[in-house]
């Protein structure tokens, strides 16, 4: 699911009003923001808001930069309040959505699209989240139901063919690609006709030690490797506008680090299409700062000979 950023002009053109000058605060705070330097952007965000709480343009900037800072519960406060402030304005109701989406509140989520949506009916980055919304909540009905009927071949392949959908952008891109050695799937074809998993065995060793040069590279701080691992056609989380500003974050972070070991175990590898596989794994991080254990998957696609990284997700 896509954040929306780029506010000003839309807002502006929505109440037929001109954007006003930037003090040379708000300057500031732009440029700060375009650094990445969220803590400093911030104190000076709430400076500017003490003399003017009502700046739109400020409380929507505010909301992104919590968003950056990892506060999702307080960025939802400051959109909510901007939603209820201007209920004709679609972009707060996205970024609550998109928000809702990743705390794993697909209601939510899918009621704030209906009102961008309903607001600005040609909102596109709305209709395409709602799309995502909706595979997402397809995805958890299919495995309750699998939990409560236990596994079977026609569950198992919806499954499948939704977990195909949720890797953004790139199924069209990669059959694109090899449309030398296999026919191209047109994006009108219904998703049910996805081609079923092939057994790709022969590549299993491949992909396992792609997973582990993966996990090697991030715990030696190897920052060349660690990104040499991902597809430059991998889609970043919701929160990054594009796959060089996730660049950018992943070596800020990476490079900070002093001492960093990740870790897993339970590694399975399946086959979505000959050169598409799925790695599941439990995932332990440690560094003097923090921990987690996560349930990790990575969905790899084979370019060049190479498995590359073209989408991930965490389950907590």
């Amino acid at each position: 699911m896509r954040l929306f950023i780029i506010f000003i002009v839309g807002f502006f053109a929505l109440f037929g009003a001109t954007a006003p000058a930037h003090s040379g605060l708000m300057d500031d705070i732009y440029k700060l923001t375009d650094q990445k330097q969220y803590d400093a952007a911030m104190d000076k965000l709430n400076q500017y808001l003490e003399k003017k709480p009502k700046d739109a343009q400020a409380r929507f900037l505010k909301g992104l930069v919590l968003t950056e800072q990892g506060k999702r519960d307080k960025a939802i406060t400051i959109f909510q309040a901007l939603s209820k402030d201007y209920p004709d304005l679609p972009e707060p109701y996205n970024n609550l959505a998109v928000l809702y989406a990743e705390k794993g509140q697909y209601d939510q989520a899918r009621d704030a699209l209906a009102k961008a949506i309903k607001s600005h009916p040609t909102y596109a980055t709305a209709h395409e989240n709602m799309g995502d919304i909706y595979a997402k909540m397809a995805s958890k009905s299919y495995r309750k139901a699998i939990s409560l009927s236990g596994s079977n071949k026609t569950l198992d392949r919806k499954l499948e063919h939704i977990k195909l959908v949720l890797v953004p952008g790139y199924i069209q891109q990669h059959e694109e690609a090899s449309s030398e050695e296999e026919p191209v799937q047109q994006s009108s074809q219904p998703v049910a006709e996805i081609e079923e998993e092939q057994d790709g065995s022969d590549d299993v060793e491949a992909v396992e030690m792609a997973v582990e040069q993966w996990a090697a590279a991030w715990t030696s701080l190897n920052i060349n490797d660690y990104l040499n691992s991902y597809s430059k056609k991998f889609r970043p989380p919701a929160k990054f506008p594009n796959y060089s500003a996730w660049v950018q974050n992943r070596k800020r972070v990476i490079g900070k680090a002093k001492t960093i070991k990740v870790t897993y175990k339970g590694l399975n590898v399946t086959f979505l299409k000959k050169d598409l596989a799925r790695a599941e794994f439990e995932q332990n991080y440690w560094s003097p700062n923090y921990k987690d254990k996560v349930n990790k998957t990575l969905t790899l696609a084979r370019e060049n000979g190479a498995w590359k990284i073209v989408w991930e997700r965490s389950d907590g």
